[in-house]
């Protein structure tokens, strides 16, 4: 929309807009207008004079020539850069190429006007977009809550059933992790968590879908994946997590291991619901096998698995 509007207002102008990222200390040019841009795409803000400044900066003002660092190359004609500001935070830099000849003062009010709502509009779709985050993710590990993972999840399924591919849920549980949150308390249990996230990023797809499903259980949907797919993504995790060599405070924190439950859509189940449920006790399954491995969802192994816990379980008898 910018690139655009922009060059019917000021048609003598060529221009870019780059926003600040929120680790502060880079700039991302995100779009631009005219012919070939000669400026760098990524910057920081030390080599804009008006970020550095605070307010905008025309190179060639009261007979000095001052460029800012990031052009490729330096332009032949004069440059103009503004902060675009908004609720007194700076979120990135208009910037404008136009020749020496252009009257500046005519154009001075207009391209003032474009800052003041360049900015609102970048700060209110940075926020929009920040409020949808905080909605979908888990704030400790940053993987998709569980609210998202069932939108995800229902959209999937439609998908699967309209191209007949199957769905692989992963159900995920670290091994002793309320002994680990005893025995190192909760700040290291945290870190563990978050160290378990970022495993799943390392061992997954881009179209996969990883959420902390609540406390230490976590599951994992993968899309268009059959059981021997599943198995070898849920393996990878396995032995990336026995792996892991964790410390704090320059204490070692031992090893951490997760069971994993598989189950595959429409293979195991009838419904995604059941499915999800296939999973669990498969994870189950899994922790009395040993823990520290997989079990893939066989309905002919769960039921045996519940038989023997009712021949185990006590008779109680009429007082």
């Amino acid at each position: 929309m910018i690139s655009n509007v922009i060059p019917k207002l000021l048609p003598e102008f060529k221009g870019s807009v780059s926003i600040i990222k929120s680790s502060r200390n880079r700039l991302d040019t995100v779009t631009q207008w005219g012919e070939e841009w000669p400026g760098c795409d990524r910057f920081t803000p030390s080599e804009c004079w008006a970020l550095r400044k605070g307010h905008q900066h025309l190179s060639n003002e009261y007979g000095i020539q001052t460029f800012c660092s990031h052009w490729i190359e330096k332009p032949q004609c004069q440059t103009l850069c503004i902060p675009l500001l908004a609720q007194g935070e700076t979120i990135g830099v208009l910037t404008f190429i136009m020749d020496e000849s252009v009257p500046i003062d005519e154009y001075r009010h207009i391209w003032s006007a474009i800052a003041d709502e360049v900015g609102l509009t970048l700060a209110n779709i940075q926020l929009r977009d920040n409020l949808r985050e905080q909605a979908i993710r888990d704030p400790l590990t940053g993987l998709f809550n569980r609210r998202y993972m069932l939108e995800a999840l229902e959209q999937a399924h439609s998908r699967s059933e309209r191209k007949g591919h199957s769905i692989a849920i992963l159900m995920i549980d670290l091994d002793h992790f309320k002994l680990f949150n005893d025995n190192f308390g909760h700040e290291a249990g945290d870190y563990v968590l978050k160290a378990t996230a970022q495993v799943f990023k390392d061992s997954l797809r881009q179209e996969d879908i990883a959420c902390r499903y609540g406390g230490e259980e976590f599951c994992i949907v993968l899309p268009d994946t059959n059981e021997n797919q599943a198995s070898l993504i849920a393996e990878r995790i396995v032995k990336a997590m026995s792996s892991l060599e964790l410390s704090m405070n320059k204490l070692s924190l031992g090893t951490v291991t997760a069971s994993i439950g598989i189950a595959v859509f429409p293979d195991n189940a009838v419904t995604m619901d059941d499915t999800i449920r296939a999973a669990d006790e498969a994870l189950y399954l899994a922790k009395e096998n040993g823990r520290n491995r997989t079990e893939i969802s066989n309905t002919q192994n769960i039921e045996n698995s519940r038989n023997e816990k009712k021949d185990q379980a006590p008779e109680i008898k009429d007082a």
